[in-house]
Protein backbone atom coordinates (compact mmCIF):
# COMPACT_ATOMS: atom_id res chain seq x y z
CA UNK A 1 0.00 0.00 0.00
CA UNK A 2 1.06 3.93 -0.98
CA UNK A 3 0.54 6.30 1.75
CA UNK A 4 0.77 10.11 0.73
CA UNK A 5 1.79 12.03 3.20
CA UNK A 6 2.67 16.07 3.05
CA UNK A 7 6.27 15.48 3.12
CA UNK A 8 6.52 12.15 1.56
CA UNK A 9 5.81 9.25 -0.62
CA UNK A 10 5.39 6.08 1.82
CA UNK A 11 5.20 2.29 0.75
CA UNK A 12 3.41 0.69 4.09
CA UNK A 13 4.31 -3.36 4.01
CA UNK A 14 2.92 -5.65 6.35
CA UNK A 15 5.04 -7.82 8.37
CA UNK A 16 5.56 -10.64 10.95
CA UNK A 17 3.28 -10.11 14.38
CA UNK A 18 0.76 -7.22 13.00
CA UNK A 19 3.75 -4.77 12.26
CA UNK A 20 4.57 -2.63 9.16
CA UNK A 21 7.50 -1.31 7.85
CA UNK A 22 7.21 2.00 6.01
CA UNK A 23 10.10 3.64 3.52
CA UNK A 24 10.12 6.21 0.83
CA UNK A 25 9.41 5.21 -2.05
CA UNK A 26 11.60 8.24 -3.84
CA UNK A 27 14.27 6.98 -1.93
CA UNK A 28 14.60 3.54 -3.36
CA UNK A 29 16.87 2.40 -6.10
CA UNK A 30 14.30 2.27 -8.51
CA UNK A 31 11.86 5.46 -7.33
CA UNK A 32 8.30 5.27 -7.29
CA UNK A 33 8.29 3.20 -10.67
CA UNK A 34 8.06 -0.52 -8.80
CA UNK A 35 5.43 0.77 -7.10
CA UNK A 36 2.88 2.13 -9.65
CA UNK A 37 0.68 -0.83 -9.28
CA UNK A 38 0.20 0.25 -5.66
CA UNK A 39 -3.22 1.12 -4.31
CA UNK A 40 -3.21 4.57 -2.22
CA UNK A 41 -3.93 6.22 0.59
CA UNK A 42 -3.87 9.95 1.15
CA UNK A 43 -3.36 11.78 4.66
CA UNK A 44 -6.11 14.07 5.89
CA UNK A 45 -4.81 17.64 4.77
CA UNK A 46 -2.30 16.88 2.43
CA UNK A 47 -3.28 19.48 -0.61
CA UNK A 48 -2.83 19.18 -4.19
CA UNK A 49 0.47 21.74 -4.15
CA UNK A 50 2.09 19.56 -1.85
CA UNK A 51 1.70 16.51 -3.97
CA UNK A 52 2.65 17.50 -6.73
CA UNK A 53 5.69 19.22 -5.29
CA UNK A 54 6.13 15.50 -3.80
CA UNK A 55 6.26 14.23 -8.04
CA UNK A 56 8.98 16.98 -8.54
CA UNK A 57 11.13 14.75 -6.61
CA UNK A 58 11.48 12.22 -9.70
CA UNK A 59 10.71 15.40 -12.34
CA UNK A 60 12.69 13.84 -15.13
CA UNK A 61 11.13 10.07 -14.41
CA UNK A 62 7.71 11.64 -14.20
CA UNK A 63 7.96 13.70 -17.75
CA UNK A 64 9.65 10.22 -19.43
CA UNK A 65 6.78 7.74 -18.02
CA UNK A 66 3.73 10.52 -18.21
CA UNK A 67 4.70 11.99 -21.12
CA UNK A 68 1.30 11.75 -22.93
CA UNK A 69 -1.05 12.60 -19.64
CA UNK A 70 1.66 15.91 -19.33
CA UNK A 71 0.38 16.46 -22.91
CA UNK A 72 4.26 16.69 -24.21
CA UNK A 73 4.69 19.45 -21.52
CA UNK A 74 7.56 19.45 -18.65
CA UNK A 75 6.02 18.91 -15.09
CA UNK A 76 8.39 21.49 -14.16
CA UNK A 77 6.05 24.68 -15.68
CA UNK A 78 3.94 23.66 -13.42
CA UNK A 79 6.16 23.55 -10.62
CA UNK A 80 6.59 26.78 -11.39
CA UNK A 81 3.31 28.08 -11.59
CA UNK A 82 2.59 26.82 -7.89
CA UNK A 83 5.36 29.87 -6.94
CA UNK A 84 3.23 32.37 -8.68
CA UNK A 85 0.91 34.40 -6.58
CA UNK A 86 -2.80 33.87 -7.19
CA UNK A 87 -5.73 34.64 -5.22
CA UNK A 88 -8.59 32.00 -3.94
CA UNK A 89 -11.50 33.44 -4.21
CA UNK A 90 -13.17 30.25 -2.15
CA UNK A 91 -15.35 28.76 -5.47
CA UNK A 92 -13.61 25.73 -4.39
CA UNK A 93 -14.01 23.39 -1.39
CA UNK A 94 -11.39 20.54 -2.28
CA UNK A 95 -10.25 18.69 -5.38
CA UNK A 96 -11.02 15.07 -5.85
CA UNK A 97 -9.95 11.94 -8.03
CA UNK A 98 -13.36 10.31 -8.73
CA UNK A 99 -14.22 7.00 -11.02
CA UNK A 100 -16.36 7.90 -14.14
CA UNK A 101 -18.14 4.70 -15.21
CA UNK A 102 -20.52 4.85 -17.49
CA UNK A 103 -22.21 0.97 -19.22
CA UNK A 104 -23.27 1.64 -22.84
CA UNK A 105 -26.05 0.17 -24.58
CA UNK A 106 -23.93 -2.30 -26.43
CA UNK A 107 -22.66 -3.75 -23.06
CA UNK A 108 -19.47 -2.26 -22.97
CA UNK A 109 -17.96 -0.69 -20.12
CA UNK A 110 -15.95 2.40 -19.99
CA UNK A 111 -13.75 3.82 -16.96
CA UNK A 112 -11.45 6.44 -16.31
CA UNK A 113 -10.54 8.26 -13.31
CA UNK A 114 -11.27 12.21 -12.96
CA UNK A 115 -9.44 14.92 -11.15
CA UNK A 116 -11.86 17.80 -10.24
CA UNK A 117 -12.81 20.60 -7.99
CA UNK A 118 -15.92 20.29 -5.59
CA UNK A 119 -17.47 23.62 -4.45
CA UNK A 120 -20.64 25.00 -3.94
CA UNK A 121 -22.95 25.69 -6.41
CA UNK A 122 -23.82 29.38 -7.30
CA UNK A 123 -27.24 28.54 -8.12
CA UNK A 124 -28.25 26.40 -4.52
CA UNK A 125 -24.96 26.65 -2.69
CA UNK A 126 -24.78 22.65 -2.31
CA UNK A 127 -21.67 21.16 -2.72
CA UNK A 128 -21.02 20.20 -7.00
CA UNK A 129 -18.24 19.02 -8.97
CA UNK A 130 -16.27 21.82 -11.73
CA UNK A 131 -14.07 21.50 -14.18
CA UNK A 132 -10.16 22.57 -13.21
CA UNK A 133 -8.49 22.62 -16.81
CA UNK A 134 -8.99 26.23 -17.50
CA UNK A 135 -7.72 26.99 -13.66
CA UNK A 136 -4.48 27.39 -12.94
CA UNK A 137 -2.93 24.90 -10.38
CA UNK A 138 -1.91 27.72 -8.19
CA UNK A 139 -5.70 28.73 -7.65
CA UNK A 140 -6.43 25.70 -6.47
CA UNK A 141 -3.01 24.29 -4.48
CA UNK A 142 -3.92 25.11 -0.99
CA UNK A 143 -6.90 22.60 -1.15
CA UNK A 144 -7.31 19.49 0.27
CA UNK A 145 -6.27 16.63 -2.24
CA UNK A 146 -9.42 13.53 -1.64
CA UNK A 147 -9.97 9.91 -3.02
CA UNK A 148 -13.89 9.19 -3.95
CA UNK A 149 -13.84 5.73 -3.57
CA UNK A 150 -17.57 5.56 -4.86
CA UNK A 151 -17.74 3.12 -7.63
CA UNK A 152 -20.84 3.24 -9.39
CA UNK A 153 -21.57 1.64 -12.59
CA UNK A 154 -24.71 3.49 -14.58
CA UNK A 155 -26.44 2.45 -17.82
CA UNK A 156 -27.80 5.80 -20.00
CA UNK A 157 -31.46 5.02 -22.60
CA UNK A 158 -33.34 7.00 -24.20
CA UNK A 159 -36.72 6.45 -23.52
CA UNK A 160 -39.60 9.01 -25.13
CA UNK A 161 -36.24 10.91 -26.59
CA UNK A 162 -35.30 11.47 -23.09
CA UNK A 163 -31.85 10.06 -22.02
CA UNK A 164 -32.38 8.31 -18.51
CA UNK A 165 -29.55 6.67 -16.00
CA UNK A 166 -30.30 3.30 -14.15
CA UNK A 167 -27.86 2.39 -11.83
CA UNK A 168 -26.45 -1.50 -12.32
CA UNK A 169 -23.89 -1.64 -9.47
CA UNK A 170 -22.63 0.19 -6.75
CA UNK A 171 -19.72 -0.62 -4.85
CA UNK A 172 -16.12 0.79 -3.33
CA UNK A 173 -12.94 0.82 -5.49
CA UNK A 174 -9.61 2.07 -4.75
CA UNK A 175 -6.68 3.99 -7.09
CA UNK A 176 -3.63 2.82 -7.78
CA UNK A 177 -0.12 5.27 -7.69
CA UNK A 178 -0.49 5.16 -11.44
CA UNK A 179 -4.18 6.26 -11.65
CA UNK A 180 -3.69 9.01 -9.07
CA UNK A 181 -0.40 11.00 -10.64
CA UNK A 182 -2.20 9.91 -14.27
CA UNK A 183 -5.21 11.54 -13.64
CA UNK A 184 -3.78 14.95 -12.32
CA UNK A 185 -1.48 15.52 -14.61
CA UNK A 186 -3.94 14.91 -17.73
CA UNK A 187 -5.87 17.05 -16.19
CA UNK A 188 -3.71 20.18 -15.23
CA UNK A 189 -2.09 19.99 -18.68
CA UNK A 190 -5.26 19.40 -20.52
CA UNK A 191 -4.46 22.56 -22.76
CA UNK A 192 -0.58 22.28 -22.80
CA UNK A 193 1.09 24.73 -21.17
CA UNK A 194 -0.14 27.43 -18.16
CA UNK A 195 0.56 30.39 -20.82
CA UNK A 196 -1.33 28.35 -23.14
CA UNK A 197 -3.99 27.55 -21.08
CA UNK A 198 -5.04 31.08 -20.27
CA UNK A 199 -4.82 32.06 -24.11
CA UNK A 200 -7.76 29.42 -24.23
CA UNK A 201 -9.60 31.10 -21.71
CA UNK A 202 -9.15 34.86 -23.01
CA UNK A 203 -10.20 33.63 -26.35
CA UNK A 204 -13.36 32.12 -24.47
CA UNK A 205 -14.33 34.86 -22.70
CA UNK A 206 -13.79 37.22 -25.74
CA UNK A 207 -16.04 35.20 -27.88
CA UNK A 208 -18.63 35.08 -25.08
CA UNK A 209 -18.33 39.11 -24.86
CA UNK A 210 -19.16 39.41 -28.46
CA UNK A 211 -22.55 37.68 -27.85
CA UNK A 212 -23.10 39.55 -24.29
CA UNK A 213 -24.07 43.06 -23.40
CA UNK A 214 -22.60 42.58 -20.04
CA UNK A 215 -18.78 43.01 -19.48
CA UNK A 216 -17.20 39.84 -19.15
CA UNK A 217 -13.39 40.09 -17.21
CA UNK A 218 -10.45 37.80 -16.99
CA UNK A 219 -11.25 35.81 -13.52
CA UNK A 220 -8.95 36.33 -11.18
CA UNK A 221 -8.26 32.40 -10.75
CA UNK A 222 -6.99 32.75 -14.49
CA UNK A 223 -4.71 35.47 -13.36
CA UNK A 224 -1.25 34.77 -13.04
CA UNK A 225 2.08 36.74 -11.98
CA UNK A 226 1.34 40.75 -11.84
CA UNK A 227 -1.95 40.15 -12.61
CA UNK A 228 -2.78 37.81 -10.10
CA UNK A 229 -1.17 40.16 -8.03
CA UNK A 230 -3.04 43.34 -8.87
CA UNK A 231 -6.46 41.48 -8.32
CA UNK A 232 -4.96 40.70 -4.99
CA UNK A 233 -4.26 43.88 -3.86
CA UNK A 234 -7.55 45.08 -5.35
CA UNK A 235 -9.49 42.54 -3.48
CA UNK A 236 -7.89 43.63 -0.46
CA UNK A 237 -7.91 46.89 -0.63
CA UNK A 238 -12.12 46.42 -1.50
CA UNK A 239 -12.00 44.71 2.02
CA UNK A 240 -10.14 47.94 3.40
CA UNK A 241 -12.44 50.47 2.40
CA UNK A 242 -15.67 48.39 3.67
CA UNK A 243 -14.23 47.75 7.12
CA UNK A 244 -13.58 51.81 6.65
CA UNK A 245 -9.64 51.21 7.39
CA UNK A 246 -8.35 54.03 5.35
CA UNK A 247 -5.14 53.95 6.48
CA UNK A 248 -4.31 50.24 5.12
CA UNK A 249 -6.38 51.67 2.17
CA UNK A 250 -3.90 54.13 1.15
CA UNK A 251 -1.38 51.99 1.19
CA UNK A 252 -2.91 49.74 -0.92
CA UNK A 253 -4.03 52.19 -3.66
CA UNK A 254 -0.30 53.37 -3.63
CA UNK A 255 1.21 49.36 -3.73
CA UNK A 256 -1.10 49.11 -6.73
CA UNK A 257 -0.09 52.10 -8.34
CA UNK A 258 3.45 51.48 -8.10
CA UNK A 259 2.98 48.25 -9.52
CA UNK A 260 0.53 49.26 -12.52
CA UNK A 261 3.58 51.73 -13.20
CA UNK A 262 4.60 51.42 -16.86
CA UNK A 263 7.96 49.80 -17.55
CA UNK A 264 10.30 52.86 -17.65
CA UNK A 265 8.36 55.38 -15.92
CA UNK A 266 10.19 56.48 -13.16
CA UNK A 267 8.55 59.73 -12.66
CA UNK A 268 7.29 60.01 -8.52
CA UNK A 269 4.15 59.32 -7.59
Amino acid sequence: MIRITKNNILCVEPVENDKENTFDIMTTENGFVSYLDQFVIIDEGVTIGEFVKLLGLAEEEIDYIFDASLNCQSLGVYLAELDEPCTHDGALSFVEIVHDVELASDGILSEIKYFQGIGPSPVDGRLTNFSLELLPLNYYKDLPLLLNHNYVVQRTEIVNNVPMHFIELKARKGFTLYEVIYSVLYEISFHGAPAARKAILTDMLEMCQSISADALALPVAASVGKDAEIARIKEELNIAISEENYEKAAKLRDELSEIQRPEGDDRPR
